[in-house]
This record gives structure tokens, sequence and C-alpha cells, in this order.
């Protein structure tokens, strides 16, 4: 684990090794949030569920309670394929995935992160993916 904080901005950043991880849950409130969150398109209907689902006040709760094998997750497995060809990520099967959803839907939500395109794609991995230790 890595822990970089920024002068410039309030936020931390955590980097967490997902080979080391055994244990994974999804935060409390992701169930409703994120089906919500990727169709509403007003703003501020946006913003406000957000504070209800991520607030102080909503978000507490163990979530070790209902954790399962990280390895038996789609996240785990992902990333595996992505060790496995890390040299050449565009083998591995979370780049054709990917790549299939694209062709498919025009696009991929990764996050926050909208990829349109095979060039958009490669910067993902190449620049976001591949700075995982």
């Amino acid at each position: 684990m890595r822990h970089e904080t920024n002068a410039n901005s309030i936020k931390n950043t955590i980097w967490i090794n997902p080979f080391k991880l055994k244990l994974f849950s999804p935060p409390p409130n992701w169930w409703w949030y994120s089906r919500l969150e990727k169709r509403i398109k007003i703003k501020i209907i946006k913003k406000f569920l957000e504070k209800i689902a991520l607030g102080k006040l909503y978000y507490g709760g163990n979530w070790d309670l209902s954790a399962k094998q990280f390895k038996d997750t789609d996240w785990k497995k992902n990333v595996r394929s992505l060790k496995l060809n890390y040299e050449d990520y565009k083998k591995s099967s979370w780049y054709q995935f990917i790549n299939s959803q694209i062709k498919k839907k025009g696009f991929y939500y990764y996050k926050k992160n909208k990829i349109k395109n095979i060039d958009e794609l490669n910067e993902f991995f190449e620049k976001y993916l591949k700075k995982i230790d």
C-alpha cells in the first residue's frame, strides 16, 4: 500500500496492491447508488443522491460482514489477466472485454472515465492501469 498526498489538493490517494487483497465487499450503499448514478443525467439530483449514499450519515457499517474471497470477483479476474499479460496488455481478457463493449455500445465506463475509442482504451491501460505495482 502506498499513500500519496498532493500539496494542492485536500484529498489523499491511497494506492492498494490488488494482488495482495484477500476479501472484498462493496460499499454499503453501492447496490442501489451505482445503478442510479449511471442513469440520472440531472447534476443536482445526482449530487443529492451522492450525498445520501456516500455521506457520513449513511455510509457507516461493517463492510466485512458480507465480504467474499477477492479471488472470486470479476475485478480479480480482470487484474489477474492483466498481470499475466502485463507487457502486452492487449491480450488480456479485460482489454478484450472493454474493446468489445466499445464496439457494441460505442463506449465503456470505468468509474467516471468514459472510454469511447481504441486510442482512449490504450491510453487508459498505459497511463492508468499500468501504474498498479
